[in-house]
């Protein structure tokens, strides 16, 4: 007999099984599944189990998501609280009890955009000298 296919919340993460799925969602359609933590009801062909996704690809895809909604017109200050949202709901489903904030530090403009300062000329910098 064959081992049954899990199957990952989108939402969540949270991998099952179609048995597990069965025993636990009496009376709903077969042709959708609900997940048991987050009950997220996803189409039955959208459960299965994909490729495993790299950081790579992860990167990409927000990246495109934040291009997009900036070509929306979308305002920065809404994207960036919409990722702060989300980074905390992974952060809080990865650690169950746990409660995060996630927090933007302005750290300054980085080393390489500060300018240089003009050399003054000596005899400036004597003149603006107090003698005592």
């Amino acid at each position: 007999m064959p081992q049954p296919r899990a199957v990952r919340c989108t939402n969540c993460g949270t991998k099952w099984t179609p048995a597990e799925r069965a025993l636990g969602a009496a009376g709903s359609s077969p042709a959708a599944a609900v997940c048991p933590v987050c009950r997220m009801a996803m189409p039955a062909g959208d459960v299965t189990l994909k490729r495993p996704m790299t950081a790579g690809d992860l990167a990409a895809q927000i990246g495109a998501l934040i291009t997009s909604a900036r070509a929306s017109n979308l305002d920065s200050a809404v994207i960036v609280q919409i990722l702060r949202d989300e980074l905390e709901f992974a952060a809080e489903m990865g650690q169950a009890g746990r409660h995060f904030c996630v927090q933007l530090i302005d750290l300054g403009p980085k080393e390489g955009d500060i300018l240089q300062r003009p050399v003054r000329d000596r005899r400036a910098m004597l003149q603006t000298r107090s003698t005592n």
